[in-house]
């Protein structure tokens, strides 16, 4: 199908791409996992049909991966993996769009290449991305729906670009795809309905009658039987969370949905947009189109392509725009974060590149801004990555106690992903030490580092609103004893109160550096005899 088509790539190009490639590898063994990504990994451990807020692809790959080795690279070759196919496939999903313009304005395919940039637009689309790159190391959900939503639309595009109606072949690739789409993620119900009303607005109700929709919505189904028999068998917590969790815990403001339409605007880079703004078809058969077919026939290339009247761009808006409108809405109430949209993103990016050939040569210098800012971004973001951030813990903020926040003490989000494999190893030395079997946290986000890098002891989170932990290690229980783990840039009392622990005792103090710097450091305390009964919770 679409991944035996030829993409010809310039030794630059290819030169580049190897650059980055290895960039991701080297940054990918730089520094610990995030939250969501240790989050990730221990569902491979607790090996499931699905999970409290996701489906269990992303667990299931990485099941695969730990067969191999636990380790943080490793942990991180499936994103790599994502990323690289994302891009090819959106290559192919740009040279069909190239080859479709190229025909509708009668112009010559040959010898096309001598006549393209030296590296192309869709390539630095992919490789200048703030946000796109850091996905490339990090594996969520999304890593997996945007190499599925590539292939969805290519496939779709196949079957609306013909004069007949789709095979049986495509309908089951169809399902398939669909399948995997909603294993991985539940935004997928967006990308589905994308697919389906670009099929119906080409071939008309009369898709219907065919058995092959009826086989791929069977396929489909029979693929995430296994989700819905986990909510079955959990009485639809995870259904129950989405929806509460989309509904949002605050109330609508408009300029919040703004503020987070100029993150994507950053987290993303302007490129795409900038992209999306010049992409106005106006048919100039003089007109220098970029495209890699090498067909001379345009006869029987246009039969090729069929009469269909979707035009690109319609095809990719149908797309992109419900996932996008929907978190825009959602960043009102605060529900809604950047990584989250980048499957619509990624349906976008071919139709930005064609804009992007169209600018380009209009705007050389400001497309050599451009470009530079988002390399200088991408640059930036891997520096801090690498050095854990600007700043350091000085004076009483180094050896602050649970809950205390010195004045000193200065935000760094990108501390927070250096020290937690020898904060998790401190604490299971500790528990031995004092004859506790149980690590505790407040809440979640320091619950997957710590149980991840402390596997397999169980980690138990006392802030906790019946969640995943709950479902892997059980809530407390009156009487428990924990070792109580507390970070310093996310710092809480120590839970001694009524409906907590009786006491707690501090036993070690241990800081984090980073370069000759203390960026961090963690608090370690013995606490006892929880009073809280379950049924409180």
């Amino acid at each position: 199908m679409f991944l035996n088509q030829s993409i010809q790539l310039k030794p630059l190009e290819k030169g580049v791409f190897l650059i980055i490639v290895l960039v991701h590898f080297a940054l990918a063994m730089s520094f610990h996992l995030s939250p969501d990504e240790a989050h990730y990994a221990l569902y491979a451990n607790h090996l499931d049909w699905s999970y409290y807020d996701h489906p269990p692809m992303v667990g299931w790959v990485q099941w695969l991966m730990s067969q191999v080795s636990e380790t943080d690279l490793v942990m991180r070759l499936v994103p790599m993996f994502c990323w690289v196919l994302s891009a090819y496939l959106s290559m192919v999903l740009y040279q069909k769009f190239q080859v479709k313009y190229a025909v509708q304005n009668d112009v010559s395919a040959e010898n096309i290449l001598d006549q393209l940039p030296k590296i192309r637009s869709i390539l630095i689309l992919w490789m200048t991305s703030p946000l796109l790159n850091l996905l490339s190391i990090a594996l969520v959900p999304d890593c997996l729906l945007m190499p599925l939503v590539a292939a969805l639309m290519l496939l779709t595009w196949e079957m609306v670009n013909s004069k007949n109606v789709p095979t049986i072949q495509q309908w089951v690739g169809l399902g398939i795809l669909l399948g995997f789409c909603g294993l991985s993620k539940y935004t997928a119900i967006f990308f589905a309905m994308s697919a389906a009303g670009v099929l119906f607005k080409v071939h008309g109700l009369k898709l219907v009658r065919e058995k092959g929709f009826w086989l791929a919505l069977g396929i489909a189904f029979v693929m995430i039987t296994p989700v819905l028999y986990w909510n079955f068998k959990h009485e639809w917590i995870s259904f129950i969370y989405q929806f509460g969790h989309a509904s949002g815990s605050q109330t609508w403001q408009l300029h919040k949905s703004i503020i987070y339409s100029l993150v994507l605007f950053f987290a993303f880079g302007p490129l795409l947009i900038i992209g999306l703004i010049f992409n106005k078809q106006v048919k100039n058969p003089n007109s220098v189109l970029k495209t890699f077919t090498k067909q001379s026939n345009r006869t029987e290339f246009s039969e090729k392509l069929g009469s269909a009247s979707l035009t690109d761009s319609l095809f990719s808006w149908i797309f992109a725009l419900p996932t996008f409108l929907i978190l825009v809405i959602l960043a009102g109430r605060g529900s809604a974060l950047p990584h989250w949209i980048a499957p619509a993103w990624v349906a976008l990016i071919p139709l930005a590149a064609l804009g992007l050939d169209r600018w380009r040569p209009l705007k050389k210098k400001w497309w050599v801004g451009v470009v530079s800012f988002q390399v200088a971004s991408c640059m930036a973001m891997a520096g801090l990555l690498l050095t854990a951030g600007f700043g350091s813990e000085v004076e009483e903020s180094a050896i602050s106690l649970a809950g205390e926040k010195p004045v000193s003490a200065k935000p760094n989000p990108f501390a927070d992903l250096i020290g937690w494999d020898q904060a998790a190893e401190k604490a299971v030395e500790l528990a031995d030490l004092n004859h506790v079997d149980t690590l505790a946290v407040m809440n979640w986000t320091l619950a997957s580092r710590i149980a991840w890098y402390a596997r397999p002891m169980a980690v138990k989170v006392i802030q906790s609103h019946h969640d995943q932990f709950d479902l892997w290690f059980g809530p407390m229980h009156p009487g428990d004893d924990v070792l109580w783990v507390d970070w310093s840039l996310m710092t809480f009392d120590p839970p001694v109160r009524d409906q907590q622990f009786e006491s707690c005792e501090q036993l070690e103090q241990m800081p984090i550096k980073r370069m000759g710097r203390q960026i961090a450091h963690f608090n370690f305390l013995l606490c006892r005899n929880w009073q809280r009964n379950n049924l409180s919770r």
